[in-house]
């Protein structure tokens, strides 16, 4: 708190001090007004009530009554002054007793009028973002329950099978060449899956860590997509899938690295070939929109179900869960677009019905560089 705060509350508390002061002395005032009144109206006219208050006056000191009422009705408005006020940090004081013994839902009622109520609105701030910080604890928690519980399984389906195989040929358990050429070529192929899958959940966690730098450089996308296309180009035709490129501008540049860029494009790209079977068309839109570049992946194969679409940018999250790892994939490759997307200041989302899947992201162009 600053020395000028303090001098505030300082004044403010005097200032009220002195309004019970000056209340006091004008009630005191008022009510000897009405006592002379009374005195010269009625007590003088009356015999047996002017010798009352003469002997009243032997035995008391005027002025000493005097000062007795004041004080008196200075306590009366100090304490209706400040009544409610001590009430009120009672109350503040009880509930902060109460949040200590970890009921951390209490909330302070917020009197803006009262000096306390900023105190209590920044207390109930406090508690929100304790609890904030409680609710993402937990969450981040159980994201590494569920993302051991993920590698465990995804890590042990193609180490089983690793070790089954090479347990036949070490037995022998072969009847010819052929057959042995065939375990291995097995083994050898689920070896290749589980490097995939080590890769991918390293670059994952990588990406995850706050200290990760970008290398950002200025990127045409026009281009960049351009050679994507390119280098997918056997991959298209494996699918039997037509890449279509629409772009209006030759030029729209973004302030990004390059490389990263590139690998969530291709995860988007691979994802897309693999849910086009059933389409002869896969297209890819670069456009400016706003201060983003916005980037359009749209495949015309079977949709997304509803109930997967809120869930195919988290970890290991299959839309077929049949394919697991049978169909080369880690699982990770959605996820880890999304987070270099975001790390570049941009996002994506996806939307899917019986027409069409379109993966939409959203990228800084250049100017409007992210900090």
């Amino acid at each position: 708190m600053k020395k000028t705060d303090i001098y505030k509350l300082e004044i403010r508390c005097l200032g009220l001090i002195a309004l019970a002061i000056i209340l006091s002395v004008i009630t005191s005032i008022a009510i000897f007004i009405v006592y002379e009144i009374v005195l010269n109206v009625f007590v003088l006219n009356n015999k047996n009530l002017n010798d009352l208050v003469y002997y009243l006056r032997t035995i008391f000191s005027f002025g000493e009554i005097k000062i007795i009422i004041e004080i008196i009705i200075f306590l009366i408005y100090l304490h209706r002054i400040f009544y409610n006020r001590i009430k009120y940090f009672v109350e503040i004081d009880l509930l902060v007793d109460s949040m200590a013994d970890c009921n951390f839902h209490e909330r302070i009622p917020v009197k803006s009028e009262q000096t306390f109520g900023k105190l209590a609105s920044s207390i109930n701030n406090i508690m929100d973002k304790f609890n904030y910080v409680i609710m993402e604890e937990k969450a981040s928690e159980q994201t590494k329950i569920d993302l051991i519980t993920s590698v465990s399984h995804d890590l042990r389906t193609p180490l089983t099978a690793i070790l089954g195989y090479l347990q036949l040929v070490d037995d022998d358990k072969y009847e010819d060449e052929i057959k042995l050429r065939y375990y291995v070529n097995i083994a050898l192929t689920k070896t290749k899956q589980l490097k995939v899958l080590i890769e991918d959940l390293f670059e994952l966690t990588t990406l995850n860590n706050y200290g990760f730098k970008l290398d950002k450089t200025s990127i045409n996308l026009v281009e960049l997509i351009n050679q994507l296309v390119i280098e997918y180009k056997l991959s298209f035709k494996r699918a039997n899938i037509e890449c279509r490129l629409f772009f209006p501008e030759d030029k729209i540049y973004i302030s990004g690295d390059s490389i990263k860029i590139v690998r969530a494009f291709e995860n988007i790209i691979s994802n897309c070939i693999k849910y086009s079977n059933t389409s002869d068309f896969m297209d890819v839109i670069v456009k400016k929109e706003g201060e983003y570049a916005r980037i359009d992946f749209i495949n015309y194969g079977n949709p997304i179900p509803p109930s997967d679409l809120p869930y195919i940018f988290q970890r290991f999250y299959r839309v077929d869960k049949s394919r697991s790892v049978e169909s080369g994939g880690s699982g990770l490759g959605l996820a880890i677009s999304k987070n270099i997307i975001e790390l570049h200041g941009g996002n994506i989302i996806a939307e899917s019905n019986v027409q069409r899947t379109v993966f939409k992201v959203k990228l800084l162009l250049e100017k409007y560089k992210y900090i």
